[in-house]
């Protein structure tokens, strides 16, 4: 699921070229086992000047709820190359 999660927000950044900006567990749902990303109402253009800002924020809310549950996660600064080596 964690693994999943992290290819779904990737695909928001790199083919959408938007970062949702508010992710919690509050907005994913579980359907047959995988994630599906909600409200993304907030969401902002990559070109936004805090784009890179709201995207740690998401990670870190991602890898916290992960962590929480015994999930071994991958550290930050690893998750933000792969982001930005992909855009």
């Amino acid at each position: 699921m964690y693994r999943e999660l992290l290819n779904q927000i990737n695909s928001l950044y790199t083919k959408a070229k938007l970062v949702h900006g508010d992710l919690s567990e509050y907005n994913i749902m579980n359907y047959d086992e995988k994630p599906v990303l909600f409200d993304l109402s907030q969401a902002v253009s990559i070109e936004h000047p805090m784009a890179n800002e709201f995207l740690k924020r998401d990670l870190n809310q991602v890898n916290w709820f992960f962590s929480r549950v015994g999930v071994m996660v991958r550290p930050l600064d690893q998750l933000m190359e792969w982001f930005l080596k992909n855009e």
